[in-house]
């Protein structure tokens, strides 16, 4: 649509401009000032297309000026973010070249907990098998008792001890009555 208003723009143009000129070379051909009229005229249409384009060319100017001023302006907020990106990476790098000495130190560690493991299981290995069962049991006995002594509450604890006692006495007791 936008193409067949621009043509027939160009029709009505060139239709008015031939009518015009036929009419001034028909009509007016015996006029003889008719000359002098048309140059005054076209210099009067000359000023003030020179004046309009002087004001165009001031308010270009001025949103020109605007445009550069959000350009500077863009350009330093541009700039001060480049150099927080410069100091972040540099900080990146730095903490990028301590990543081969952390490794190194967590790898020595490694090796020591790996050499105390194997130290460790030489001596279980060295150590005589003539240890009874009972033994082992028994020391398995206090690792567990000890363990539930010190995750259990000190409530839970005093129960435990009277329900040794009840038991030790062969008396019965009752819980529900207690808790009344």
């Amino acid at each position: 649509m936008p193409s067949t208003t621009k043509i027939h723009f160009g029709y009505i143009i060139s239709i008015l401009v031939a009518v015009i000129i036929a009419l001034v070379t028909v009509k007016w051909s015996d006029i003889p000032t008719l000359a002098n009229y048309l140059y005054f005229a076209l210099g009067v249409a000359s000023l003030v297309l020179a004046v309009v384009a002087i004001v165009y060319a001031f308010l270009a100017n001025n949103s020109f000026n605007l445009t550069v001023a959000k350009l500077e302006s863009a350009a330093s907020a541009i700039q001060t973010e480049t150099g927080i990106l410069e100091k972040s990476v540099s900080g990146l790098a730095k903490r990028l070249n301590e990543v081969p000495e952390a490794l190194q130190l967590i790898e020595g560690k490694v090796s020591r907990t790996h050499a105390l493991l194997e130290a460790s299981s030489q001596q279980h290995k060295g150590e005589p098998q003539n240890q009874s069962k009972s033994a082992s049991i028994d020391e398995f006995a206090v690792n567990v008792i000890d363990h539930f002594f010190m995750s259990s509450s000190w409530n839970g604890l005093k129960v435990l001890h009277l329900c040794y006692l009840a038991c030790e006495k062969k008396k019965e007791f009752d819980l529900k009555a207690w808790a009344e």
